[in-house]
C-alpha cells in the first residue's frame, strides 16, 4: 500500500517537473506580443533576402531561449530592461534596432506637402503654359535649386520637420519592439488582458514630437509663404509674362489653402497615437502630406475640395493601453541621427551616392553584428 502511494507521488512529481520544463522551454516563444512584433519585424525587413535569413535564425534562437538576468551591455538600446530575466540577447536587440529604422523608411520616402506643391506646380506649368515660355524641369531639380533663395531656405526648414517626424516614429518602433525584452518574471507589470501597457509619459512624448513636426510643416506652408514660393517659382521658370501664372497660382492656392495639414482627424481626435502601433495607421503616417487624390484631381483640372479635416475613418480596436507603471514605449537613440529626408537625386548624383552609402554603411554595421 505504502509502495503504491509512493509510486503515485513519484509519478506526480515527474509530471510536474516535465510540465515546468516544457513551460520554461516555451516562456520566450510565448512572451506576450512576441508573435505580433515578430510579424512587424518580418514585414519591415522583407525586401532584403539576406537579412531575412539571418532574422529567422535569431527568431528561432529567441523561441528556444531560457530567459536570464541581463545587464545593460547585453541589451543595447533595449537596456531599460537590464536587471530583468530577459529573453533577448544582443543579436535580437540589433535586429530590433534595424527594424525600427526600416519600418520608418517608407514614411521618409513619401512626398510631403512641400514636395507635392512642387510636383503640382510642374504638372500645371506643362499643361497651362506655352512650351516656349517655360524651362523644362523635374520636381526634384526645383527642390535642389539653391538659386531660388527663399524657396530653398524654406525647403531646408521643412527637411528638419520631416526628419523629426521620422525620429518620432523610430523611437516608438524601438520602444514597442523592445517590449519583448521585458522580463519573463515581470509579465504582469506590463501586460493586462492580452494588452500591452505603456506609460502615459511615453505615449505623450510620441504625440508631442509628431504634433510638433506637423505644426512645423504648417508653419512653412502658410498662405504668405505659398505666395512667396509661387512668385519665386514663376519668376525663375516662366518667361515672357505668360499669363498661365494666374491659373497656376489659383489652382495651387485652392489646393493648399483649403486642405490644411493637421494632426486632428475627422472626429476631432489626434491622428497619431502610440496605442495604434499594431494597427494600420496610414492616416497618421501621411500627416505631412495632402491626400494624393486631391493633388491628382488638381492636375486633371478637377478641383474637388476634399478637406482632410472632415474625413472620417473607421475605428479599430487598439491592443495597447496607457497605464501608470507601463513600459517606456518611446526610446530615442544616438542612432537616430542616421535618419535622412527623402533623397533628392536628379540635380546632384554625387550627393545621392553619398547619402545612399551612409544608409547602407549604417545597416551594414548592424548586419555584421547580426552575423557574429
Amino acid at each position: 500500500m505504502l509502495q503504491s502511494y509512493l509510486a503515485n507521488i513519484t509519478i506526480l512529481l515527474i509530471l510536474n517537473i516535465n510540465i515546468l520544463f516544457v513551460f520554461s522551454q516555451a516562456e520566450c516563444k510565448n512572451h506576450p506580443f512576441y508573435a505580433n512584433i515578430k510579424e512587424i519585424i518580418q514585414k519591415s525587413i522583407k525586401t532584403d533576402t539576406e537579412i531575412n535569413h539571418q532574422a529567422e535564425k535569431i527568431f528561432k534562437s529567441y523561441e528556444k531561449y531560457n530567459s536570464k538576468f541581463k545587464g545593460k551591455t547585453e541589451l543595447g538600446n533595449c537596456k531599460i530592461y537590464a536587471g530583468h530575466k530577459s529573453c533577448c540577447d544582443l543579436k535580437m536587440v540589433e535586429l530590433i534596432e534595424q527594424a525600427s529604422f526600416l519600418k520608418t523608411y517608407p514614411i521618409q520616402q513619401m512626398n510631403d506637402a512641400f514636395d507635392q506643391l512642387v510636383v503640382l506646380y510642374v504638372e500645371l506649368m506643362k499643361r497651362d503654359c506655352k512650351k516656349e515660355n517655360i524651362i523644362t524641369v523635374l520636381p526634384d531639380q526645383i527642390l535642389a535649386n539653391k538659386r531660388i533663395k527663399n524657396f530653398y531656405n524654406l525647403r531646408i526648414l521643412k527637411k528638419q520637420c520631416k526628419i523629426n517626424f521620422g525620429k518620432a516614429f523610430t523611437a516608438l518602433n524601438r520602444g514597442i519592439m523592445c517590449s519583448i525584452c521585458a522580463g519573463s518574471d515581470k509579465i504582469n507589470d506590463y501586460f493586462e488582458n492580452n494588452m500591452l501597457k505603456i506609460s502615459p509619459e511615453s505615449a505623450e512624448a510620441f504625440q508631442i514630437e509628431v504634433s510638433n513636426s506637423i505644426q512645423c510643416m504648417q508653419n512653412i506652408l502658410t498662405k504668405e509663404n505659398i505666395d512667396i514660393l509661387l512668385q519665386e517659382l514663376n519668376n525663375f521658370y516662366i518667361q515672357n509674362n505668360d499669363n498661365c501664372t494666374i491659373k497656376i497660382n489659383e489652382k495651387i492656392k485652392k489646393v493648399f489653402n483649403e486642405n490644411i495639414i493637421s494632426d486632428i482627424d475627422g472626429q476631432g481626435k489626434k491622428k497619431c497615437k502610440a496605442t495604434k502601433f499594431f494597427l494600420k495607421n496610414s492616416q497618421c503616417e501621411q500627416s505631412l502630406k495632402i491626400q494624393s487624390d486631391i493633388i491628382d484631381n488638381a492636375t486633371k483640372n478637377l478641383l474637388v475640395s476634399l478637406n482632410q479635416k472632415h474625413l472620417r475613418f473607421l475605428e479599430e480596436n487598439e491592443n495597447i493601453i496607457i497605464r501608470f507603471g507601463g513600459i517606456n514605449a518611446f526610446l530615442p537613440s544616438e542612432n537616430d541621427k542616421n535618419i535622412l529626408e527623402r533623397v533628392i537625386s536628379s540635380i546632384n548624383p554625387q550627393q545621392h551616392k553619398i547619402a545612399i552609402c551612409q544608409k547602407l554603411s549604417f545597416f551594414y554595421f548592424i548586419f555584421v553584428i547580426l552575423t557574429i
